[in-house]
């Protein structure tokens, strides 16, 4: 009889163990990666612009952007949308472009952020041939959660522009989303901005 019972506590911690370290959203043990970078190589970056705005705003702040990012070399390219709302914006743009090296171009994009995502950072950004990808890195605290998350209805829209070196050439710029859990620990594999 004690054998029975001891063989039954047995497996029953085993089982036990067992499924605490499958369980899909316990903390530690899910991807907490944001995936596969994308392709090509990587190439240097700086930020000139990074600011969020409550998207039910009344004035043109932030500027309606295309939804696609935006390559910029010249002042002609600044896209027409940001006006007199965002004239900071427009500014820190001109004052980029006379500065700009033949190797270098600005790219501007906006990102919708809210609920369970309130940030976000830029793990790096690479060049695949004629295009460039910005990997940006989500912070989407729902991810890996043992239990619910409480978050927000807010909806703020977030416009950044950056100088990209080593983009000579280049005439297309695509953004590489992933996503992580900035509370829990990274994956050694993708660095921390």
């Amino acid at each position: 009889m004690k054998r029975c019972s001891l063989a039954c506590l047995v497996v029953f911690l085993i089982l036990s163990i067992a499924g605490c370290g499958s369980a899909g959203n316990s903390r530690g043990s899910f991807d907490n990666t944001g995936g596969a970078p994308p392709p090509g190589n990587t190439i240097g970056f700086r930020t000139i612009w990074n600011s969020g705005f409550p998207i039910d705003v009344t004035c043109t702040t932030p500027p309606a952007l295309p939804r696609s990012p935006v390559l910029v070399r010249a002042v002609a390219d600044i896209p027409a949308v940001i006006s007199s709302c965002s004239s900071s914006l427009r500014t820190a743009l001109t004052d980029a472009i006379a500065v700009l090296t033949a190797d270098q171009a600005i790219g501007i994009f906006t990102l919708d952020l809210g609920g369970c995502v309130r940030s976000y950072e830029l793990a790096r950004v690479n060049r695949d041939g004629l295009v460039i990808r910005p990997w940006v890195l989500l912070h989407d605290t729902t991810l890996g959660a043992s239990g619910p998350v409480a978050c927000t209805a807010d909806l703020i829209s977030n416009i950044t522009a950056l100088v990209f070196d080593g983009a000579a050439g280049v005439n297309a710029i695509e953004l590489y989303l992933g996503r992580i859990n900035p509370n829990y620990p990274r994956n050694s594999d993708v660095p921390v901005f």
